[in-house]
């Protein structure tokens, strides 16, 4: 009997096992706790919504019927930064926005297939599992070096991100003809930035971003209002008025990013999502690139042509993190330029949001 095992059953661990369980004859899930991050605000970008919808046929409708908005990312997007703020027009990047919550537990019941098993990943007993193909999807924080007993050098970049987030009624809030709000953070300007932005059932996330070394969790919405004053523009704090939230605060920290330069692995074992390649998740791309990687084990190729392509398909988006994260340096600058030209045309301010979203470019 052919038997797949994926460790983790986060984002990435859910949608593989989706796609093997066409392949094999079992497919067992090794579960673990609920991430930090759970609770913050999660884009996944329209090429990631596009692969979701391939992997699960119908989950967009499941979606869109629970309540989950769909964004234009141009018209319904008020973004700024230190610069000024950025064009508003109909384009054709558009996605639905939901909690991270809510996605997974869709994927989750979407999975329908007998052959698909969850095991509770607690040390409460030892067993040895055993598979024709492993699947290693347990997260940023996963071990690598340890659970291979391999040597696994990696990138990494220290960017002390800190997360806090309260949930909102949108009808609580003054956001009138805007469906999200995105006050760009930028390291080497200013370390404090924001988004607004819509889940399901009219409720809004809104979140502070700051790059900080010295962490402090704001426990009071008043801590978490006067942090919200640091943000440049005082269009946030007007958003928020005098709203109550409904739930909250939650916090998250990511202390680095990283891209796991991994050795010649097992022919049997493969290693995606955060496990391989963490990024800032104020680009939001990393769900979306996941699901691209879990796309490839459609494909069926070997270890290393998969690890190669996966490594590809990063590239870009760890190249965005990476210089969106620095205070200085020539690929901050060339950004910064690349992001006044968005500002001031409509042509290139399309051509990133594609890039964002990780689409087509060109047809």
């Amino acid at each position: 009997m052919k038997t797949a095992v994926i460790v983790g059953s986060g984002f990435a661990g859910i949608a593989a096992a989706k796609v093997l369980a066409k392949r094999f004859d079992l497919v067992r899930v090794i579960e673990g706790d609920i991430p930090a991050q759970s609770f913050h605000l999660h884009v996944l970008l329209q090429a990631g919504q596009e692969a979701l919808e391939r992997i699960f046929p119908g989950i967009k409708e499941r979606l869109s019927k629970a309540g989950c908005p769909e964004i234009d990312w141009s018209l319904d997007t008020q973004w700024e930064n230190h610069d000024g703020e950025f064009p508003r027009y109909a384009s054709s990047v558009r996605a639905l926005s939901m909690s991270r919550l809510l996605l997974a537990r869709t994927m989750r019941c979407m999975i329908t297939e007998n052959n698909v098993e969850f095991i509770k990943g607690k040390v409460s007993y030892l067993s040895q599992l055993q598979g024709d193909l492993i699947v290693i999807a347990g997260g940023q924080n996963l071990p690598l070096d340890r659970f291979l007993q391999l040597d696994v050098p990696s990138e990494k970049q220290e960017i002390n991100l800190t997360y806090r987030s309260y949930v909102f009624f949108r009808n609580d809030l003054n956001l009138n003809e805007t469906g999200q709000y995105y006050y760009q953070i930028d390291p080497s300007v200013n370390r404090m930035g924001g988004v607004i932005s819509p889940i399901e059932d009219g409720k809004i996330i809104v979140t502070l971003i700051e790059y900080e070394h010295e962490y402090s969790e704001c426990r009071e919405l008043s801590d978490f209002l006067r942090k919200a004053r640091e943000i440049p523009s005082d269009n946030f704090i007007k958003i928020i008025g005098s709203a109550v939230p409904c739930a909250g605060p939650y916090f998250f920290r990511k202390k680095d990013i990283h891209r796991r330069l991994l050795p010649c692995l097992p022919s049997n074992v493969v290693v995606l999502g955060d496990a391989v390649m963490s990024l800032n998740p104020v680009f939001g791309q990393g769900m979306t690139v996941a699901l691209q990687q879990v796309e490839l084990l459609q494909k069926n190729i070997s270890t290393d042509e998969f690890q190669d392509e996966c490594r590809l398909l990063g590239n870009l988006p760890y190249q965005l993190s990476r210089y969106g994260s620095q205070d200085k340096g020539l690929g901050k600058e060339l950004l910064k330029g690349y992001l006044k030209l968005c500002q001031s045309y409509k042509f290139f301010h399309h051509l990133f949001l594609k890039q964002l979203h990780t689409l087509k470019v060109f047809p």
